[in-house]
């Protein structure tokens, strides 16, 4: 609609109107919303203390989750772990790959660097991959110079690694060795001389014999050989026998207890092998010193073979080693399945595995074999064996002191050669550098700077004039000590040129030095090795005839400890007889006789069991008071003589301070204890904690605690306290009150009475009365008897009895009249 610009202008005021209408509303609604915020918050801070503060706080920290939730998708939000950082020091990288971040650790990207890796699987924080990593370093170290193993360590617990989402572990640490497909995972203790151990064995799972006495020196030094023929074609070509034969050896290396007892062999010879087995054809054979086994099965797999030598060795009487377990538990269930079915003889010496031929190991296994030789026509056998036994171990004494000798003068020059060589290094590197580019030698291996051209360098005298190189110079000479500074500058390796054989016996002796007390422990043999007349056959005419055992005392002194006889580091002998459950200890220092002479005592019966018996100890000197009770400990030394006292004897049998239901009644057998204490030369007390002490069978009780009591003078009528009974005060004492003597029931009465005047005098006043109702009685059937002669011999016998209960009343009376005026 048209209109004109009055109109227009009229309505555009009329619109300013209504915009500033609209505005003084709003304005005036703001200021009302204004002043109810404001009467809001002057509310809410008059009523604010720290109740409603605190609910407001709860309240936004519940939202604020509320919201974060919502957001979420229905997931809870997980923080980001923290980056992984390197487990093993910085100074191992030479020798130790840490792959911290958990990638690039496949087997096969490993085994690229050498034959053979050995990986440690570890969670950082992991108490046991912490004291594993100090462990694993000193292996690693001791086999550093070896160009055919290398280590790695792997940690498999960060999330976000390959190791964690493709194996799945539930303990920590896993070590396993990969041999092309073969791994193989170490299940022994973990402790740097047997895990060395354990990778010997896979370096070197089987020998080559070439000649007959490469034979016999084989099988004098393991108590189970394997030997097996190959032809020479066939072993080299790496056949499939070949192969499972290999892997079988390698899978019996994984049971701890066959390391060092179980040898693997080749003969490729067959005129050697002929004098072995007459089969042409391809055989395997487990000999021990007095049996031969052949292997028929017809399929040759490795597992097969492996449960074949495993059930052989069953068989055998030799010595038997138990491992610690890897876990760290202390008991072990192989060592407990033994000593459930056989007597066994349980030895506990210093195992030096890194050099298992000792005098005491030694002495036992010759021991053995003539414990169990029956028939005459073995002899000769074990006459030459233990001439072999003996060679070994003087061999073994000898490498040990050719290591002391090599290796400690190896350590000590070359010290000092390189503290030569680094005193004059700026002056050396320039002419090593021009040897090596001339010549094109390697250092590493056998190098030498002697047929260098003269204008090369100068007189040598002038190279090393410094104080550190004159005493190597005058040992070593100045071509040799050029050259080998040379080859410690120029090297790869940045060490001194030792031949590998010699480096890693070297490692190894160094190893074992810091781990044993004393590696050579042979001793002057006092006697001829064998004798026949000792302990030979003496298992044979014995339905308890002897298993032998050895453990490691370094690790597995468990049971010394529960005999309490913990291990000193001497060689400890024990006998454990399920049959009889007695325990038996040699008492004497280990030798070859007095070992002897342990066994023949344990089948003649003159040994004298051990007892655990706790440690006996001297009463508190403590003032005597009459709320304290204080009670002699018994042990399994004085128990007898506790019970056999000429006093009743009353024995709390304790499980111990741990032990909850002993713990829970101690509190009444003291106060029992001190209801008695005015009589102690009529009744003791004993407690005795039967956790700490071993007690004859007949007082090993099937519930504890227990209470028994042994009357004096009869102690074949002890009795015990019954089970079903609440072992309360009144319980116990009308328990004791009913089975104590006469004389101390007396006392008891006469005790509870003497502390009141009217009790003392309400028993006087009431034995009176029975004294004056006795004595009518009397006078009464004396009465009654004269008339009637038919039953004379019934009244007589009554008042004989009365007149007796007059006499007792008259002389209880008179006691209690003398405790009266007392």
């Amino acid at each position: 609609m048209p209109c004109n610009p009055g109109e227009c202008i009229c309505i555009s005021d009329s619109a300013n109107c209504n915009s500033d209408l609209v505005t003084q509303k709003s304005i005036a609604k703001g200021l009302g919303c204004d002043k109810w915020a404001g009467k809001f918050c002057r509310k809410f801070i008059d009523n604010l203390n720290m109740r409603s503060l605190l609910s407001s706080l709860v309240l936004s920290i519940l939202l604020l989750n509320f919201d974060a939730f919502c957001n979420s998708n229905g997931q809870l939000s997980q923080r980001e772990s923290f980056p992984p950082r390197p487990f093993f020091p910085p100074s191992s990288k030479k020798y130790l790959v840490d792959y911290y971040t958990g990638n690039d650790a496949e087997p096969q990207h490993l085994l690229y660097k050498s034959e053979i890796v050995v990986v440690m699987y570890y969670a950082p924080w992991s108490r046991r991959c912490i004291k594993t990593r100090v462990v694993f370093e000193k292996v690693a170290r001791s086999l550093s110079a070896s160009s055919d193993i290398s280590f790695a360590a792997v940690n498999c617990f960060f999330p976000h690694g390959e190791c964690r989402k493709s194996h799945k572990t539930y303990t920590y640490p896993v070590i396993v060795a990969y041999i092309g497909k073969q791994n193989l995972m170490y299940t022994g203790l973990l402790a740097p001389d047997y895990i060395y151990r354990w990778i010997s064995h896979l370096r070197n799972p089987i020998r080559r014999l070439i000649s007959p006495v490469a034979v016999n020196s084989f099988l004098d030094e393991f108590d189970d050989a394997v030997i097996a023929f190959f032809h020479a074609e066939v072993a080299f070509a790496v056949s499939y026998e070949f192969q499972q034969y290999i892997k079988a050896a390698l899978i019996v290396f994984q049971r701890q207890n066959l390391l060092d007892k179980v040898g693997f062999a080749i003969v490729t010879n067959s005129s050697l092998a002929m004098s072995l087995n007459s089969s042409p054809r391809v055989w395997i054979q487990l000999r021990s010193w007095n049996f031969t086994f052949n292997y028929n099965g017809s399929n040759m797999t490795a597992y097969k073979i492996f449960d074949w030598i495993k059930n052989q060795v069953r068989k055998s009487n030799s010595l038997q080693w138990i491992s610690p377990e890897m876990n760290g538990i202390a008991k072990s269930e192989e060592l407990l399945s033994i000593l459930q079915h056989h007597a066994t003889v349980v030895m506990f010496v210093d195992r030096q595995v890194l050099y298992p031929h000792s005098w005491a190991i030694s002495v036992m296994r010759q021991t053995i074999m003539e414990y169990y030789a029956c028939g005459a026509n073995l002899t000769n056998q074990m006459k030459s064996r233990s001439y072999k036994l003996d060679a070994l171990l003087n061999e073994s004494n000898r490498i040990i002191a050719v290591s002391n000798h090599k290796c400690q003068k190896m350590d000590v020059r070359a010290v000092e050669i390189r503290k030569c060589c680094m005193t004059e290094k700026t002056s050396l590197t320039s002419r090593c550098f021009q040897c090596h580019s001339k010549k094109g030698i390697n250092f590493s291996e056998n190098g030498s700077c002697s047929q260098l051209p003269l204008f090369f360098y100068n007189t040598y005298s002038s190279l090393f004039h410094n104080v550190p190189c004159l005493s190597v110079l005058s040992a070593l000479g100045e071509e040799q000590l050029l050259s080998d500074c040379c080859a410690f500058l120029i090297s790869k390796n940045q060490k001194l040129d030792v031949l590998q054989g010699t480096s890693e016996q070297c490692a190894k002796y160094r190893l074992a030095r810091n781990l044993y007390n004393r590696i050579s422990d042979s001793a002057s043999s006092t006697s001829y090795p064998f004798d026949a007349t000792s302990v030979t056959g003496l298992s044979c005419d014995k339905n308890n005839s002897l298993r032998f055992v050895g453990v490691d005392g370094r690790y597995g002194d468990y049971i010394l400890k529960r005999l309490r006889k913990p291990y000193n580091g001497q060689i400890a002998a024990l006998i454990v007889d399920p049959g009889t459950e007695m325990t038996f200890f040699m008492r004497n220092e280990f030798s070859r006789h007095i070992f002897r002479d342990f066994l023949r005592a344990f089948h003649n019966g003159s040994l004298v069991p051990h007892v655990i018996s706790e440690a006996s100890q001297k009463e508190p000197n403590i003032s005597k008071h009459d709320d304290l009770s204080i009670l002699p400990n018994s042990t399994a030394e004085s128990f007898r003589r506790d019970i056999n006292s000429s006093e009743d004897a009353v024995v709390f049998f304790s499980g111990g301070n741990w032990h909850g239901p002993s713990a829970s009644v101690i509190h009444v057998y003291h106060s029992v204890a001190h209801y008695f204490h005015p009589f102690p030369k009529l009744i003791k007390f004993f407690i005795i904690d039967v956790s700490l002490n071993d007690l004859p069978w007949q007082f090993q009780m099937d519930t504890l605690p227990a209470v028994l009591f042994f009357p004096a003078e009869r102690k074949s009528s002890s009795s015990r306290f019954p089970a079903l009974v609440p072992l309360t005060v009144p319980n116990l004492i009308a328990f004791i009150v009913t089975r104590c003597r006469r004389e101390l029931r007396w006392q008891l009465a006469l005790f509870s009475c003497s502390f009141s005047s009217l009790c003392i005098k309400k028993n006087n006043l009431r034995l009176q009365k029975i004294a004056v109702m006795i004595r009518n009685d009397i006078t009464l059937l004396k009465l009654i008897q004269s008339p009637s002669y038919e039953h004379s011999h019934v009244f007589q016998h009554l008042i004989r009895r009365r007149s007796k209960q007059l006499h007792f009343a008259r002389k209880l009376l008179k006691i209690v009249s003398i405790s009266k005026f007392s």
